[in-house]
């Protein structure tokens, strides 16, 4: 195995997402592990919600809308 990623999704309580993603591994010049998602988003002002933490921003249509 050259690359492995471990991470851990859910929800706390009823209002509260997290997600927390590692990657592990790489060609050599990476290091040897790095954050690739870890945030938390509140969900109780439907239909927003505000995330906070390390994560990629949207980078085209199908990821910028459900």
């Amino acid at each position: 195995m050259r690359r492995a990623r471990f991470g851990a999704e859910g929800a706390l309580a009823s209002h509260f997402n997290y997600r927390l993603l590692l990657e592990f591994g790489g060609s050599g010049t990476e290091g040897p592990a790095r954050i690739n998602d870890a945030w938390i988003a509140y969900t109780g002002l439907a239909p927003f919600s505000f995330q906070l933490g390390a994560f990629s921003p949207p980078s085209n249509m199908d990821d910028g809308t459900s």
